[in-house]
């Protein structure tokens, strides 16, 4: 077997198990004569066809009900998204450096995680540097239009605030 095989197997085995774990739950829950499992993945979905020109629902054989008791949600692959946790230093306040953690696409771009840090933190893009640090000294800025695979697993990436004049002549 390959990993995605692999990957395959365990994603229908966890299903097969939440299946039996969510229908033992069902019978303790439905002694109490609560139906709150039902209630949340068993139901109907009807269709109603309507027409475009006069609003008119047309309601004879058109119509359908769907019955389901299985929601598949989509469970995205472990590789898929990637967790990078970054100090960032900002420049005006007198605050400690701070560690955020995000999940981001793994083929993303470094603009992406810099996009993300602005959020968080409320700090302009223009303003931000991202760089490697290692024993006390940048051994690499990444610039925006890099994968977020130039930052390795286990390195935990540095974003200074700097005067964006500043910025452009340090780089």
């Amino acid at each position: 077997l390959n990993d995605e095989e692999d990957d395959n197997i365990i994603i229908k085995d966890a299903a097969k198990i939440l299946k039996f774990l969510l229908g033992k739950f069902n019978e303790e829950l439905l002694q109490r004569g609560i139906t709150l499992v039902k209630d949340l993945f068993i139901g109907t979905i009807k269709t109603v066809e309507q027409c475009t020109i006069c609003k008119a629902k047309l309601y004879q054989s058109n119509n359908t009900h769907k019955h389901f008791n299985v929601l598949e949600l989509p469970i995205p692959h472990h590789d898929e998204y990637r967790s990078i946790q970054v100090v960032v230093w900002k420049l005006y306040n007198n605050e400690i450096p701070t560690m955020y953690k995000f999940n981001i696409k793994s083929d993303s771009k470094i603009s992406h995680l810099k996009r993300k840090i602005s959020e968080r933190t409320g700090l302009s893009i223009q303003s931000l540097m991202l760089a490697c640090v290692k024993r006390h000294t940048i051994t690499i800025t990444y610039q925006s239009n890099q994968p977020l695979s130039t930052i390795k697993k286990g390195d935990i990436p540095y974003c200074y605030e700097c005067p964006v004049d500043t910025k452009k002549s340090i780089l």
